[in-house]
């Protein structure tokens, strides 16, 4: 496994014992019970099944890192409390202290750093564009004009950006507070399109009343980094984070979770989203970097 840039550096100062704990881990300690955000909508990295915990592959990850945090604090227990998060407040939320880690589908990109702290990748998430079938939308040449929804909160406003100013292109932009209402645009005719990560939006088409009735483009606009996020000036947790998350990804439990979450039955064991681990997700795990992706 090779490491990129400051992350090595970050982690040689780990392993040389030049680590004190910061605001986020003394108040850990103090109050053991460490807070967790996630976006209850983001299946499978992270969701809700009834009154219950939520799950997921990034809340794997998390209580892997949670129980790094025990041993490290010499905790003789640590509480784990939940917070749900809509994608519009979660970057506000980590950077006011209200979580004290993230735990969902966030995009690592420049701006967003500026505010909060990412974790290694955690995953290669491809952004596409999904339409009606049957509906003249089945190339992403024929999008140019048309409506496409924009789910607040997330990268695909900038992404749509990029689009028009590549293009030449001129989109007509339709806005959702979350996920769920985006696709209900689309399922209800209020939109032509919808652009969004493939693996969080496949399992809203699966289960959709008419499945057939939608269809991803070939096209993928970009490939994103998707990681944790934590507040800023707190080194000793991000150390402890990534040193949890790169020791995973070299001794292959990470690549465990990835199949149990994305290719493998879930909810219920009634869907299965068949995303095989990918060229891309071997690279980020064999290559661990806390930078954002590059755009296609």
């Amino acid at each position: 496994m090779k490491l990129q840039g400051a992350l090595f550096l970050s982690l040689c100062m780990l392993s040389a014992g030049a680590v004190a704990n910061d605001a986020v881990l003394e108040k850990i300690r103090e109050n053991k019970r460490m807070v967790i955000g996630y976006p209850a909508e983001a299946l499978p990295f992270s969701y809700q099944l009834g009154a219950g915990e939520p799950v997921g592959y990034s809340i794997d990850l998390c209580r892997r890192i949670a129980s790094e945090v025990k041993k490290n604090l010499k905790l003789d227990e640590l509480a784990l409390s939940f917070k749900p998060l809509s994608f519009k407040d979660r970057i506000r939320a980590v950077s006011s202290g209200a979580v004290d880690l993230e735990c969902g589908s966030t995009t690592n990109t420049l701006e967003r750093q500026k505010q909060v702290d990412f974790s290694v990748s955690t995953f290669a998430a491809s952004i596409k564009v999904v339409s009606r079938v049957g509906e003249k939308l089945d190339t992403l040449k024929q999008l140019n004009g048309r409506s496409v929804v924009i789910v607040d909160g997330t990268t695909v406003g900038e992404v749509v950006k990029q689009l028009e100013q590549r293009e030449g292109w001129s989109l007509k932009k339709v806005h959702a507070k979350n996920l769920t209402e985006g696709f209900k645009l689309l399922v209800e005719n209020k939109a032509d399109s919808l652009v969004f990560d493939e693996v969080v939006v496949a399992p809203l088409m699966a289960s959709a009343a008419e499945p057939a009735r939608y269809q991803f483009l070939q096209d993928v606009l970009v490939v994103e980094h998707l990681a944790l996020i934590m507040p800023k000036h707190n080194p000793a947790l991000k150390r402890t984070v990534d040193t949890t998350l790169t020791g995973l990804m070299a001794s292959g439990e990470a690549k465990t979770l990835y199949a149990k979450w994305f290719d493998a039955p879930i909810v219920t064991k009634t869907l299965n989203l068949n995303v095989p681990f990918s060229a891309q997700m071997e690279q980020m795990f064999s290559t661990p970097t806390d930078q954002p992706g590059n755009a296609l």
